[in-house]
This record gives C-alpha cells, sequence and structure tokens, in this order.
C-alpha cells in the first residue's frame, strides 16, 4: 500500500510539473547597429531586451533577417548561445545579424526545452536608419569632436556623403570584432575619461582584433596622453610611440597649414589670445609617417598627426584634443577632421564618378569593384544563362502561333471548334521546348567558383583570410557546406581565432543589389549560418539548409582569422633615396608564382617560383613605378599610353589586384568604379607608412567548402588563391620625413 501511495505522488508531482504553465518570457526591446544606424550587407549588433515573470529558465534567442534575396537567415553559435534569464528579471542579450535588403526587418524568436517562449517580428522603420552598403559610416565615442562638420563639409564639396553615428554608452558597443563590420572610421578622445576607457576586456579586445583585422581608428591623445599610453594601461597598445610626455603647445603653424585655415588657432574670432597654450602629447620615435608637425617638445619637431599602420589596420594619432577648447570654436576644426578622416579633398573627380553612376548600374548592374568580382565569380564554364533578348524572342513566337497561326490554320480545315486542343497543345509543346533549352544551356552539374585572399602581418602576428564563393545549382536543392581553412603560416598562442561563412550580396541599387527594395521570397524557411570561435579550429563553421533555386547561383562570403605570436619578423631597411635594400625569404608553407614586393610606389618583381624559404634579394633590382604598373602604363614611341580599365572583364586575378591596391592604382579616377564595400582590401596606405608588401599566386588554396554529404565534382570546381606578406621597414630619417 505504502508503495502504490507513492507512485501515485510520484505520479501526481510529475503530471502538476507537466501542466505548470511555461515562465512568461517578452521581447522588451531590441537596439540595433550603432546610435541605431547600421548598413545592409555588413554585420551589425544587436542588443535584445527579454524579461521573465516566473521562475528562472534556459532559453536560446535567435535573431533572423532577410539575405539579399529575402530568405531569413540566422548567425548561430559563438560565445553563450543559450542564455539564462534571471526570475522576475530583465536580460541583455548580443546577437549579431546581416540584413540584405532595403526596407526588410528581423524576425525575433526566443526557445525554451517545450518549444517556443516569444516571438516579435520588427518592420524597417521600427530599427533605425539602414544606410546604403557603401555608404561611408563614421562612428564617434564622444560628442562635439568635429565629425559633423567635416561629414557637412564633404556633402559641400559634392563627395560621397558621410554618416555619422555618436556612441555615448559603452555598453552599446560589440564584444565581438565583425560588430563592427560597418563601420569605416571610429573616432575615440581622451580628453576626459570616457567610452574607451570603459570598455570591458571582452570589448576592448574586440576593438583591438577589429582594427588588426583592417579596422581604422583616429585617438585623440590631448592633455591625458601621458596617463592614456603609461607601461601598464590597457591603451599603451594603440600608442604611436614611445616616452610619451603632456606638454604646453604655444606654436599651431603646421595644424593651421594641415587644415588649410585662414584662422589662427590664437586668434579664435579675431582675438588675440594673451596667454594662449594647448595641451598636447608628445611621443619620441613616431611610428609611421608624420603628417604634421610643429615646432616644440624635447627634440624641437613635435609630431601632431601620425598616421600608422596596426596589424592590417591603421591608427591615426592626433596630439591634441579637438573637443576641448580652442578647436571646438576653430572654423578650421571641419577642414582638419575631414583630411584627417580622409574623406574631403581626397578625389578630384568625386563629381564625374557621381554622375555616371546612374548609367554604370543600368548597364553593368554595379557601380563597386565587389560588384564586378561579383558578377565575374558568377560565370559558370559550360552554363549558358539566357540573355533577355531570347526569352522576349520565344514569348513573342508563343504568342504568334497560339493566336494568329492557330486560327489560321484551323480555318482552313474548317475546325475552329477545335481551338481548345490546338492551343493546350501549342502550350505543352512550348513549355517543353522552354524546359529542354533550359536544361541544355544550364547543365545538369553542380559549379563551383572559389577566389581567396590571404593577409599576413609579421609584425604583429596577424592572419586573415577572405574568401568568395559562388555555388551554381541546376535544381531546387538545399545545401549543408563546412568551411574549412589551412593557415600558411603558424601562430603561436593565438588570442583570438575563427571562421565564418555566411552570405555576399551584391553591392549598390541595381536589380538585385543590397540597396534595391526588398522583394517577395522565394523560400520560406530560414537557414543557418555557423560561426566557429572555439579557438581549436575543430568546430564546424558553414551553412544549413542554404536554398538554391533551380538554374541559381547563391554568393557566400567566408572569412577567417587568427591573432597571435608569429615568428620572428624579418625587417627590411630602405636607404635615404627610398628603396629597399637588403633581402627577405618567403615565410609561407606554400609555393608563390608571379610574385613582386611592393613600397610606397615602387615595385619590386620577382622572378621564378618563390618557394617556402627561398631568399629575395634587392640588391641590382630596379624598381618600376608602381601606379604604371597597377594601370599597365608603357610608353609606346615615345608616347604614355595607358590601358583603361575595363568595367565589364571577368578577369578575376586583375579584379582583386585593384582591390587590392585600389589608391595606389589611381582609384576611381583610372577604374571609374568605387571601393567602399570592402574597403579593408587595399593596403595602399601600408605602403605609404612604412611597410612592404610581398603578392604572389599560389596552387595552394587557404581555405575550401566541403560538402556535407556528395562533395563536389572535381572538374566543376575553379579556385584561385592570392597572399600578402606584410614586413615592417626600418626607414633612414631622410626617408621617413614627409
Amino acid at each position: 500500500m505504502i508503495f502504490a501511495g507513492l507512485i501515485c505522488l510520484a505520479r501526481g508531482a510529475a503530471a502538476n510539473s507537466a501542466s505548470s504553465p511555461p515562465p512568461a518570457v517578452r521581447i522588451e526591446s531590441v537596439q540595433i547597429g550603432f546610435d541605431g544606424i547600421f548598413k545592409t550587407g555588413h554585420w551589425a549588433p544587436v542588443w535584445v531586451t527579454l524579461s521573465c515573470a516566473g521562475p528562472s529558465v534556459e532559453v536560446e534567442l535567435r535573431v533572423a533577417a532577410r539575405d539579399s534575396d529575402g530568405v531569413e537567415s540566422i548567425l548561430v553559435g559563438g560565445h553563450d548561445h543559450r542564455l539564462r534569464l534571471n526570475a522576475d528579471g530583465k536580460t541583455v542579450a548580443l546577437r549579431y545579424v546581416k540584413s540584405g535588403r532595403t526596407g526588410s526587418g528581423l524576425t525575433i524568436r526566443v526557445a525554451g526545452e517545450r518549444g517556443e517562449l516569444a516571438a516579435r517580428s520588427l518592420a524597417a522603420g521600427e530599427l533605425g536608419t539602414a544606410e546604403p552598403s557603401t555608404q561611408e559610416l563614421l562612428v564617434g565615442l564622444a560628442p562635439g569632436i568635429g565629425l559633423e562638420e567635416a561629414a557637412r563639409k564633404s556633402r559641400r564639396d559634392r563627395f560621397q556623403p558621410v554618416t555619422v553615428a555618436t556612441v555615448v554608452d559603452p555598453q552599446h558597443l560589440p564584444a565581438d570584432w565583425y560588430g563592427y563590420d560597418a563601420v569605416d572610421v571610429l573616432v575615440a578622445t581622451t580628453g576626459e575619461a570616457g567610452v574607451l576607457e570603459q570598455l570591458t576586456d571582452a570589448q576592448l579586445e574586440a576593438l583591438d582584433g577589429w582594427l588588426k583585422l583592417g579596422g581604422r581608428m583616429v585617438l585623440c591623445a590631448g592633455r591625458r596622453g601621458a596617463e592614456v599610453f603609461a607601461a601598464g594601461s590597457r591603451l599603451a597598445r594603440f600608442s604611436p610611440g614611445q616616452d610619451a610626455e603632456a606638454i604646453t603647445q604655444r606654436v599651431t603653424t603646421g595644424l593651421e597649414n594641415y587644415a588649410g585655415a585662414s584662422e589662427r588657432l590664437d586668434a579664435i574670432g579675431g582675438q588675440r589670445a594673451r596667454r594662449f597654450g594647448i595641451p598636447m602629447t608628445a611621443v619620441a620615435q613616431a611610428r609611421g609617417t608624420v603628417e604634421s608637425v610643429e615646432v616644440g617638445g624635447q627634440t624641437g619637431r613635435l609630431p601632431t598627426i601620425v598616421r600608422f599602420p596596426y596589424g592590417l589596420g591603421q591608427i591615426t594619432f592626433l596630439a591634441f584634443d579637438p573637443e576641448l577648447p580652442p578647436f571646438d570654436q576653430w572654423q578650421g576644426r571641419g577642414a582638419l577632421m575631414g583630411r584627417v578622416l580622409q574623406i574631403a579633398g581626397t578625389s578630384r573627380h568625386a563629381g564625374g564618378e557621381a554622375d555616371s553612376r546612374t548609367g554604370q548600374i543600368a548597364h553593368l548592374g554595379y557601380e563597386d569593384l565587389a560588384g564586378q568580382l561579383w558578377s565575374a565569380l558568377d560565370q559558370f564554364p559550360g552554363v549558358t544563362r539566357s540573355p533577355f533578348s531570347w526569352i522576349a524572342g520565344l514569348l513573342a513566337v508563343y504568342i504568334l502561333f497560339i493566336g494568329p497561326v492557330d486560327y489560321f490554320f484551323l480555318k482552313r480545315f474548317r475546325r475552329l471548334s477545335w481551338t481548345w486542343l490546338s492551343s493546350s497543345l501549342i502550350a505543352v509543346l512550348f513549355c517543353a521546348l522552354a524546359y529542354g533549352v533550359m536544361h541544355r544551356l544550364s547543365g545538369r552539374e553542380v559549379h563551383v567558383n572559389h577566389a581567396g585572399l590571404v593577409d599576413i602581418d609579421l609584425e604583429q602576428g596577424v592572419l586573415r583570410g577572405s574568401s568568395w564563393a559562388h555555388v551554381y545549382s541546376p535544381a531546387t536543392e538545399k545545401f549543408t557546406l563546412e568551411y574549412r581553412n589551412h593557415p600558411p603560416l603558424m601562430i603561436h598562442s593565438p588570442s583570438q581565432s575563427g571562421r565564418v561563412l555566411a552570405w555576399q550580396g551584391l553591392p549598390g541599387a541595381g536589380l538585385g543589389g543590397l540597396d534595391s527594395r526588398a522583394g517577395a521570397a522565394l523560400f520560406a524557411e530560414p537557414y543557418l549560418m555557423v560561426i566557429d570561435q572555439t579557438g581549436a579550429g575543430t568546430a564546424t563553421a558553414g551553412v544549413r539548409d542554404l536554398p538554391i533555386q533551380v538554374s541559381g547561383t547563391k554568393s557566400l562570403m567566408g572569412t577567417w582569422w587568427a591573432l597571435g605570436k608569429a615568428p620572428p619578423a624579418q625587417r627590411l631597411s630602405a636607404n635615404v633615396h627610398g628603396l629597399l635594400a637588403g633581402q627577405l625569404t618567403n615565410p609561407l608553407d606554400c609555393e608563390l608564382t608571379d610574385c613582386m614586393v611592393l613600397y610606397e610606389n615602387w615595385m619590386y618583381p620577382v622572378t621564378g617560383t618563390l618557394t617556402p624559404g627561398k631568399a629575395v634579394t634587392f640588391d641590382g633590382v630596379s624598381p618600376r613605378n608602381l601606379e604604371w604598373h597597377l594601370s599597365r602604363r608603357r610608353v609606346v614611341d615615345t608616347k604614355e599610353v595607358v590601358t583603361r580599365w575595363d568595367q565589364a572583364s571577368l578577369e578575376v586575378p586583375r579584379i582583386l589586384e585593384m582591390m587590392m591596391f585600389y589608391q595606389a592604382a589611381g582609384g576611381a579616377a583610372y577604374t571609374g568604379l568605387t571601393h567602399r564595400y570592402q574597403t579593408y582590401l587595399d593596403l595602399s596606405e601600408h605602403l605609404r607608412t612604412g611597410r612592404a608588401i610581398l603578392v604572389g599566386r599560389s596552387s595552394a588554396a587557404d581555405s575550401r567548402l566541403a560538402r556535407d554529404h556528395d562533395g563536389w565534382d572535381a572538374k566543376r570546381v575553379r579556385q584561385w588563391a592570392f597572399y600578402r606578406v606584410v614586413f615592417p621597414v626600418d626607414r633612414s630619417e631622410r626617408a621617413a620625413i614627409p
């Protein structure tokens, strides 16, 4: 009896547990991007505030955004993919999304062990401001820095409009480096202890990783520079030199000339200051390129604007505080910040570039170099896309047959009543004809085009791999793909590493572009993008259940990274004339062909194959002009001949070469296209700030896509692999002076 009673009690408890209502979870608020600003085609941070009325519960939060084809995509994996909601409390969770179309919204789902607990769909108007994929975005970590003035000046001068976002709460900054994907330049100040110094360790590592992997930051350190860059400070890593100290500077002619200002800093408003002095930070042995100097400091030469490489990215140091007096009232602050940020006065052809853009979109379907690469990778051997003229012609013939031909044929035999049968037969025959032609032209095999670029900074131990893959499917099918990488160089004690594979859109407002309005989705079910941030490289990264329609393609973008300690860096040297001297060796474990070494505005050709460990010497090598090489300029019969950039070219290596050194080739003035979607690929600035770059091709790919079950037919896979290795250069004093 006792045993039976215990069984009844247990069953009753289980029944009560099963019948107890699930905790009431509510999606309170959603914040996206930086001050509510994000860009299509780029990763954006999303903060979701959840409330739980009831006992604590463990849930999974997923945020879905529509890709460039209108299909929902969800990023999963990474850190803390599951979270615990506290009883009767609120929890803020950070996720990342990649929005593919202007005007599309987000869908948020919260699931527990028993199923969905809460869901919410947000329209585009509820999210914030979705900027175009190629819009330049400046993020300031303090108000009143002068970014708005610089942006207004750029619009006045008919340059590309610039969007400015201001973040004053450190909690509204991402904790993963790819959360800064949409940011072109981050501007931080230290005049007062602000956002930069309040970042958590995870947020600071995310910022550090973004900079090393290609980000750009302007760091202003005036009166507190000695404190900010002191030994043991978390921000000491961003110092532009050594032995930082605070000084009072009374001569500012260099800054006034740099800004092209008619108003002097010591006479703002026409009133000459009696006791004039600006707190500044003086550093010794400034690295990179000094763009502005003043007479002052211990050595008599005070660098006030220094631009230097930081891994694959760049930091611009300002030795003053632009948000403090006297700069806050100075008329030249907008021009000075515009030049520092490189958003004004940098292109002589901005107006012509804008005027020709409409025609480019109509004819080519793209206006950015990334779009040209997208178009080139979308061509597959053995697959012929039916031109619109063919489709229009077939429709015209069909209308002709189902109308006049059918009528006169039946009238001749006096069988007009048979038109229901003849028209049906004509429709069936034309459908069969269209189906047969489509399969004849499109083939029956899956094709893959895969281009890869690996960038390595030896001094700071940075590896970044970028992959573009287009997958063609002859039939409607779902694909599960794994993204695998093989680093060509060992990095010791990596602090950050990972892989992610996501969809890639076509930048611009052309047909199907990221900046066009959202259209109807062909597939209702979402697919997953899996990120691996374990650091061990053993977890799976890729996409799951990716749908591709019949005779359609899907464009994918893969990124892998590793930050740590590289083998001892080789240091090159430059003589007083700015030419390289000495030798370098290939530090990679793969052979390189078609090699060249670039430094400043020179190209040093490398003959033959560069095997691992093989040395390249510069003694006796005559360099060539880099811009001439990139633009294929030559002299024919004493005349200078320039090979114009072919905007319709489908040559993948040539397009990638231009994306790698866009500014060095002349930028939009040469190509007639922008390079604003994936600007981090352009390392032209590194050549001007004390870095030499070894460039080469290889038959050994750094990454590949693996299919879950069938694999690929090797004959249907085309690959291109490029490598760039960045070497530090010790420049003589004469060569280092701008």
